[in-house]
């Protein structure tokens, strides 16, 4: 890769062509002539050992192209950026956010049977996750045909690489430009691309958008890391005292929007919305730690909340028994109702 400042680790590599729906396989049949096929696969084996996997028809072109150099590709597109975010006329900055993970090796077929096995069953639960089969294995009698006679093939690896583009070669006032950029237009995924923007490489100090009081710092899309402090913040609220553990913490991640505020490593708030992007959103889980109360963090996130680009212009409501006050400084009003319906599953 001639761009060194674009190069990802293996790990990168290896999890983007993990969390793939498909990838492209490019390779040459026994004449030369190129060979280019999606797939579905699996990454199969540990270490030293990793490798790709996938099946196909035990008579398909896949099987002229056995002992050939292959690669395999994954491309997950971040945003598209268009030339305004950076200058008001010129074409040449329009560009593309995005990841890439390759991997070179050669085809080889996989024979072992309980290898076989295991190879569809990884396929299994990687695409039909809520299970509802009974498991492959080499032995079954129901599958004893499929093992045998399905193609199964390995792309072992001689080389792997990823390939990062979200901005992080810019200088620091162009990565926050385009973070603001991206807030603003609020495109379905431009709020997450904002986010890698900031994770790719340091920004200090942060995009203005970020800067919470007091040295805090906001996250516009927090992710599996924020789970366990989140769900010790609030478990004890009183609205969450009959919510189970499990429950709170698939619930945050399942939000349309949920942010938190770090003060360095730790979390000291959080929020979450919910919304149809155009009529109604609903505000959920504001919490601040109890050591950090007062400081006007509750103010700044929910007013990064409602300015959020799938909350911004719709009706936002909430609930709250003692919060009144706070809520209406930020422009909320009680409505004309004690409560509103709800249905109990």
């Amino acid at each position: 890769m001639r761009r060194t400042d674009k190069r990802g680790d293996d790990e990168l590599a290896w999890g983007l062509l993990s969390r793939a729906h498909a990838l492209y396989l490019s390779t040459t049949d026994p004449a030369g002539e190129p060979l280019l096929r999606p797939l579905h696969a699996v990454v199969w084996g540990d270490g030293a050992e990793r490798c790709l996997a996938f099946h196909g028809a035990p008579a398909g072109e896949k099987t002229t192209a056995v002992g050939r150099p292959a690669v395999a590709m994954a491309h997950e597109v971040v945003a598209d950026l268009p030339s305004t975010f950076r200058h008001p006329e010129k074409a040449c900055p329009a560009t593309t956010l995005y990841r890439s993970a390759s991997v070179h090796g050669v085809l080889e077929p996989v024979d072992d049977l309980p290898a076989r096995a295991e190879v569809l069953q990884r396929l299994m639960e990687r695409f039909q996750p809520r299970g509802g089969y009974r498991p492959i294995t080499h032995d079954d009698p129901l599958y004893a045909a499929s093992v045998r006679g399905i193609g199964l093939w390995r792309l072992r690896p001689t080389r792997v690489a990823a390939k990062v583009a979200l901005a992080q070669h810019h200088r620091p006032e162009v990565r926050r430009r385009l973070v603001r950029c991206l807030w603003e237009r609020g495109d379905p995924g431009d709020v997450r691309a904002a986010q890698d923007i900031v994770d790719a490489a340091p920004l200090e100090p942060p995009p203005e958008l970020l800067q919470g009081p007091h040295g805090t710092r906001l996250v516009l899309a927090a992710g599996d890391r924020h789970v366990a402090p989140v769900v010790a913040l609030l478990r004890d609220q009183y609205w969450n005292t009959t919510v189970d553990d499990a429950t709170l913490a698939a619930a945050q991640p399942a939000s349309t929007v949920w942010m938190v505020l770090l003060h360095g490593d730790t979390l000291v708030a959080t929020a979450r919305g919910l919304s149809d992007g155009h009529k109604s959103s609903y505000v959920m889980d504001v919490a601040v730690d109890p050591t950090w109360r007062g400081r006007g963090l509750g103010r700044f996130l929910v007013q990064r909340l409602v300015d959020h680009p799938r909350l911004r212009g719709t009706r936002v409501d909430l609930l709250t028994r003692d919060a009144g006050p706070f809520y209406e400084g930020l422009g909320f009003r009680p409505m004309p109702w004690s409560q509103p319906w709800r249905h109990s599953p």
